[in-house]
C-alpha cells in the first residue's frame, strides 16, 4: 500500500477520544451540580481550569485556591505542549468543532489581522476586573459552556427523566416499591440569563465565516494560551517527504500553517492533529522539537 493511501487512512482517534471524554465528564459534573450539596461532587473543576478565571482572580487581588490550581497547570503545560487545551479539553471548543462540521463554507473570510482582537478583549476584561467591574463571568469560555448547557441541556434532560419517572410510578406502586413511587428529579441550581444563550449561538454561527472563529479572533482565554504556547517544546514538524500539496494548510481550522507549509504559528496551533491526518505522505508529526532546525515558527 502506498504512503498516500496510508496517510488518508489515519484518523484523529486519540484527539477525538480525549475531546469527547472531557466533554462527557463536563456534562456529568454539570448533572451532579443540581445535587452538589449531597454528593460533594467537584462541579467547579472545569471552571477552575479556565486560564482567564485564574488571571481574573490574580488581577482582582484575591488569592488563588486549590480549585484554580488546575488552571495554573493548564497554562504551565501549554508552555511545553502548546494549545492542546483548546482542542482536547475545552467543552466550548468541542461544541464549536461539532457546529463547524455542518457548514459548507469558504475559508478565510476574515483577515488574519483580526487575531489581535482576542488580546485586546483580554486586556479589557482584566482591566475591568481590576477596577472591580463584575464582568469576568461573562467571557471565560468554560463559563459560557457551563451556562449554556445549564440553560438548554439540563432542563431537557430533567424533563425527560421526570417524564420517565412519572410513567414508572404506577408500576413501582403496584410492585410495592414505595421509595421509587415518591422519588423526584432534583432541579439544577443553575440560573443563567437568556443573553448567554444568544452569545453561545452567535459563537457557533460565526463558524459560517471562519472555522473556530471564536478561538481564533475573540477568546480571551485563548489569548493567554496563545502567548504561553508561542514556542512549545512539543509541536508540529514537517520532514523532507513533504510534497507541498497544501492539504495541511487547508485542513487547519486555525490557519496556523504558513504558506511555505514548513512553518507553524505555534501561538495559533491547537494541536488538533488535522494537518497530520490529511497528509498523504505522512510528512507531518507532532513530537519533541529536538533540533534547532525543527523550530520552524512564525511570529
Amino acid at each position: 500500500m502506498s504512503k498516500s493511501k496510508r496517510g488518508r487512512g489515519r484518523g484523529p482517534g486519540f484527539k477525538r477520544l480525549v475531546q469527547w471524554a472531557s466533554f462527557i465528564l463536563f456534562l456529568l459534573l454539570l448533572l451532579l451540580t443540581g445535587n452538589a450539596q449531597d454528593t460533594g461532587a467537584p462541579v467547579d473543576i472545569f471552571m477552575g481550569l479556565d486560564p482567564l478565571v485564574v488571571a481574573g482572580v490574580l488581577v482582582s487581588g484575591h488569592g488563588l485556591t486549590w480549585v484554580l490550581a488546575g488552571g495554573v497547570l493548564v497554562v504551565l503545560s501549554t508552555i511545553f505542549l502548546g494549545r492542546y487545551f483548546c482542542s482536547m479539553v475545552c467543552p466550548l471548543g468541542a461544541s464549536i468543532d461539532a457546529a463547524d462540521r455542518v457548514y459548507k463554507r469558504r475559508r478565510n473570510k476574515v483577515a488574519l489581522g483580526f487575531r489581535k482582537y482576542k488580546y485586546l478583549i483580554l486586556l479589557a476584561v482584566l482591566a475591568a476586573t481590576a477596577f472591580g467591574l463584575p464582568c469576568l463571568h461573562l467571557f471565560p469560555p468554560l463559563s459560557l459552556a457551563e451556562r449554556f448547557y445549564g440553560l438548554l441541556v439540563l432542563p431537557g434532560i430533567y424533563f425527560i427523566l421526570d417524564g420517565l419517572l412519572a410513567l414508572g410510578m404506577p408500576v413501582s406502586g403496584a410492585l410495592g416499591l414505595d421509595s421509587l413511587y415518591f422519588a423526584e428529579i432534583p432541579v439544577s441550581r443553575f440560573a443563567t440569563l437568556p443573553f448567554v444563550l444568544l452569545v453561545f449561538v452567535g459563537i457557533l454561527a460565526a463558524g459560517r465565516y471562519s472555522p473556530r472563529f471564536w478561538c481564533r479572533y475573540l477568546c480571551p482565554a485563548g489569548a493567554i494560551l496563545a502567548f504561553a504556547g508561542r514556542r512549545p517544546v512539543v509541536g508540529r514538524s514537517v520532514n523532507d517527504q513533504c510534497v507541498r500539496c497544501g492539504k495541511c494548510a487547508r485542513a487547519c481550522p486555525m490557519d496556523a500553517v504558513a504558506e511555505n507549509i514548513f512553518d507553524t504559528d505555534f501561538s495559533e496551533c491547537t494541536v488538533c492533529l488535522k494537518c497530520r491526518d490529511v497528509c498523504p505522505e505522512e510528512a507531518i508529526s507532532f513530537g519533541f522539537l529536538k533540533a534547532r532546525t525543527d523550530w520552524h515558527y512564525t511570529e
